[in-house]
């Protein structure tokens, strides 16, 4: 416990709606739970107002602000709630983002798709992170953490531009790293797998979600408190040595060849160099 004692966060994304357990929310509580004061963040009627009382119910210090991230001016209003409220800011989680069904193959997409999750998944987090730096650094330093996917790393059928601006994050990381870490600010960017959120177990068919879980060495697949535990790690001055960094949270599907998976249900996993020699 107090692992944060006395920090200042802002998490965007972050909400207790009806599904509850979505990374930004837990994540939220973990934080409050190890001693930051927590701004929450989300769309009006989207649940941060909960998730704070929720949290203050708890014992813990919390404030909704509610914010699109497309508006440059609300951006900068949360910020400035943050430090009106609780006097600073150490912590930015940059997680809010949108995934609109119709984000296909390129062959097929819509340019208003396009523009939708590029304003609010890469410019959301450059205006937050833009509106943040002074002041953290104005705290004599801290921890911007972004929220990417394992679909900035490798292709996909869909998702196109998801996948493109999870991509970007990962390189603004890289860029606020270099420019400010001698400052005191440290950016990461973590890009989990598959998270079994309340939301996934709703909506994704149990077969995929068995074919994904397969896929990685463990086999396991990543829960929201995962997620949450990571971005505790990076908040944390425990991860000092950080900065400027991709964090694939996937539990190691990506750690291995495609096809590893499907030798191992084989029954051959040394590729059949176990044989005698004729």
């Amino acid at each position: 416990m107090g692992r944060i004692e006395g920090k200042v966060a802002l998490i965007t994304g972050a909400n207790l709606r009806d599904d509850g357990g979505n990374i930004g929310g837990v994540t939220a509580m973990l934080l409050a739970r190890e001693g930051a004061s927590v701004v929450v963040t989300d769309l009006p009627g989207r649940g941060a107002d909960r998730l704070a009382a929720q949290i203050t119910a708890q014992g813990g210090r919390a404030l909704a602000v509610d914010l699109d991230l497309r508006d440059e001016d609300q951006c900068r209003a949360a910020v400035e709630a943050a430090v009106a409220e609780f006097g600073g800011l150490d912590i930015l989680h940059n997680n809010g983002a949108v995934s609109p069904e119709a984000d296909n193959d390129v062959a097929t997409l819509e340019r208003d798709v396009w523009d939708l999750v590029m304003d609010v998944n890469v410019r959301g987090a450059m205006l937050m992170t833009k509106h943040a730096i002074p002041h953290i650094i104005a705290r004599g330093g801290g921890s911007v953490i972004n929220t990417a996917s394992i679909t900035a790393l490798r292709g996909d059928v869909i998702h196109t531009t998801y996948g493109v601006a999870k991509a970007a994050l990962c390189t603004l990381g890289m860029h606020v790293a270099s420019q400010y870490g001698g400052q005191g600010v440290r950016c990461n960017t973590i890009c989990p797998g598959l998270t079994l959120t309340p939301a996934a177990l709703r909506d994704l068919p149990q077969g995929l979600i068995d074919t994904m879980g397969g896929l990685t060495p463990a086999p396991a697949l990543s829960t929201p408190e995962d997620q949450a535990n990571v971005v505790l790690f990076l908040a944390s001055d425990e991860s000092r040595a950080f900065n400027g960094q991709v964090l694939t949270t996937d539990h190691g599907m990506l750690s291995q060849q495609p096809w590893v998976s499907a030798f191992l249900a084989m029954g051959s996993p040394t590729y059949g160099n176990d044989k005698p020699d004729a």
